[in-house]
């Protein structure tokens, strides 16, 4: 096979993807429309921030003293720490922009599915109030992709800032990285989601 024919190849497996991937989306963003988190009761609290910004150690302290507080605390995975356990330790810096894109969109799918399903359990909760505590949320995916290109992604899947952040989560605490500030304390070892060097961990938390 000579080289016009592989990349044509490449080509087609591509956009083969990338219909698949629209496909498995869809329904997992047309259920994220149906909620109209109407019950007071769940309170949807997102922590964001750039690498190794204490967002775990923070969501357990707050997790307790809500719990001593009488709330029911649920708290949802980050997704990318997820997928990167399950074996895809894809460093995302070394994509092309479509594989960005493609990443992203998988990504945001299962962020999707995995908010819808905690809020979901939280509002069957009757005896005591929920708070729905959610380890990186949806726009944190546009700090790996460059601003057109996310934009892009926006604009096919039909959705926009307002809808992916301010609709979405009742509150968002944006933690600053040990990078910036504290970088004797920044560690790459202790999540195997993390591969960014202190100045790339500073950059991301920048455009987040």
């Amino acid at each position: 096979m000579d080289a016009n024919s592989r990349a044509m190849s490449n080509n087609t497996i591509s956009k083969k993807m990338t219909t698949q991937m629209d496909a498995m989306f869809q329904p997992s963003l047309k259920m994220s429309r149906r909620f109209s988190y109407a019950d007071n009761r769940v309170t949807r609290i997102l922590l964001t921030g750039g690498p190794c910004a204490g967002k775990t150690t923070a969501m357990a302290s707050i997790s307790q003293d809500l719990t001593q507080l009488g709330y029911k605390v649920l708290v949802v995975p980050e997704a990318a720490t997820l997928i990167m356990k399950g074996g895809a330790m894809i460093v995302s810096n070394a994509f092309t922009p479509e594989q960005g894109l493609m990443f992203q969109k998988a990504l945001m799918r299962l962020q999707i599915a995995l908010e819808n399903t905690y809020v979901e359990i939280g509002q069957l909760v009757k005896t005591e109030p929920v708070v729905v505590l959610i380890d990186r949320g949806l726009m944190d995916g546009s700090a790996y992709v460059s601003e057109e290109n996310w934009q892009a992604l926006m604009d096919d899947l039909g959705v926009n800032i307002v809808q992916l952040r301010d609709i979405r989560y009742d509150a968002v605490i944006h933690m600053v990285t040990a990078a910036n500030g504290a970088d004797e304390f920044y560690d790459s070892l202790t999540n195997n989601a993390r591969y960014e060097s202190k100045e790339e961990a500073i950059e991301k938390d920048n455009q987040l």
